[in-house]
């Protein structure tokens, strides 16, 4: 049973996203094994036409040492170079300003140098110039295309630190998806550990990421989970996350007796109240609590049908080291395809702020019924049902709401 509890790192940058459509040539200088810096083009996308009008390229590149300064060409000419906003950020961004002198088709090239002189290959994209559009005309399509773009970069935090250090390189494999914004799409990263997600409707969403055995090891700023980035047809998100391997070494949990709105809630109509149940649960740790995630299973009460662990609810933060789930019976059922009346088991599990992992014992002191149906004759305990305690294989990050 796979179980999801990822927890996430953003930079949320005003930049655009990094392309996936771009890529890395071997002409640069740079290293191309991926020891040295890297660069990307987020925008402009390859195979787009664009007016005969100045245009910001937007790009990143990333260096454990840091990167110094960027470099525009077009056609192999060179036509712009910037320098780093920070050079102590190893994951930078630019935007160079480049004005076409006559239309056609031109191949742009981004490469970064790092704070040590190397530099990186090539980021290549193709665009194509047309004739200067009339304002009215760009008017009318920028209102009709009000999408945005949000991508960035998957990097392995292998010690847990929450900071890229040397030799911690992009991370493959890893899902990321994107919720809020229209349809619910995933991409997975590649060996440069970029993803881009491109015409996005304007609005606020959110980025959720998963890898077996890999979690959540900080942020910069720490924004929380999921990741709450915007989709804005002005200004594209870039996002740096990080992501450490996941440590088996569990200490005891220090997480207290749950307290329940109710012990009986309902499911398959609004009609039926309680409808909703609040979960509460203190818990504390002197490093620190990062976050708190709620994991369920269903065993049916009369018969021996069992739904497996759930994937998983992020619970809110309140003072006094207290964390709340509202939640309601039908969200409880989710896909299981339970019908009749259930126990609910349940288990919290914490993550601290220094990477550790730590579960609670199992309670089963909550029961679904369908709406209509009486509740079950006792609802105090369940004698003959014994449920295993959570087991931390292949964690993953829940994205519930």
């Amino acid at each position: 049973m796979k179980h999801r509890i990822a927890f996430l790192i953003i930079l949320t940058l005003f930049t655009s996203a990094c392309s996936p459509q771009t890529t890395q040539s071997e002409t640069g200088s740079g290293d191309v094994s991926g020891s040295g810096p890297q660069a990307w083009i987020d925008t402009p996308l390859s195979g787009t036409t664009h007016p005969l009008a100045p245009l910001d390229v937007l790009a990143h590149a990333s260096d454990p040492g840091g990167i110094a300064e960027f470099e525009l060409s077009a056609n192999g000419q060179v036509v712009g170079t910037s320098p780093a906003g920070d050079s102590n950020l190893t994951l930078a961004n630019v935007s160079i300003n480049w004005n076409p002198t006559q239309p056609g088709r031109y191949t742009l090239q981004v490469r970064a140098k790092s704070n040590n002189g190397a530099w990186s290959p090539y980021a290549d994209t193709i665009v194509l110039i047309g004739e200067q559009e009339q304002p009215e005309e760009r008017q009318v399509q920028e209102q009709e295309a009000a999408t945005g773009s949000i991508g960035g970069a998957v990097f392995a935090d292998q010690d847990g630190n929450g900071i890229q250090d040397v030799g911690e390189g992009p991370l493959e494999g890893v899902d990321v998806i994107l919720k809020g914004c229209g349809a619910e799409v995933t991409q997975t990263t590649g060996t440069d550990g970029t993803f881009m997600f491109a015409d996005i409707p304007a609005g606020s969403c959110t980025l959720e990421v998963f890898k077996g055995g890999w979690g959540f090891s900080g942020s910069a700023p720490d924004l929380g989970y999921p990741l709450p980035v915007g989709s804005d047809p002005s200004l594209p998100t870039n996002v740096g996350i990080l992501m450490a391997p996941m440590s088996d070494n569990l200490s005891e949990p220090n997480i207290g007796m749950p307290q329940l709105s109710s012990n009986l809630v309902y499911y398959g109509a609004d009609r039926c109240d309680p409808g909703q149940v609040t979960v509460q649960v203190k818990a504390q740790h002197p490093d620190g609590v990062k976050v708190m995630v709620f994991f369920h299973r269903l065993h049916e009460l009369n018969g021996s049908k069992d739904s497996g662990w759930s994937e998983g609810f992020s619970m809110n933060t309140g003072g006094d080291d207290l964390y709340t789930l509202s939640t309601s019976g039908a969200r409880l059922v989710g896909e299981s395809g339970f019908t009749t009346q259930a126990v609910v088991s349940y288990q919290f599990v914490m993550q601290t702020q220094n990477g550790e992992f730590i579960r609670s014992e199992v309670y089963n002191d909550l029961y679904l019924s369908p709406c209509g149906s009486p509740p079950p004759p006792v609802v105090t305990g369940t004698p003959g049902i014994i449920f295993p305690p959570l087991i931390i294989v292949t964690p993953t990050l829940p994205v519930i709401h």
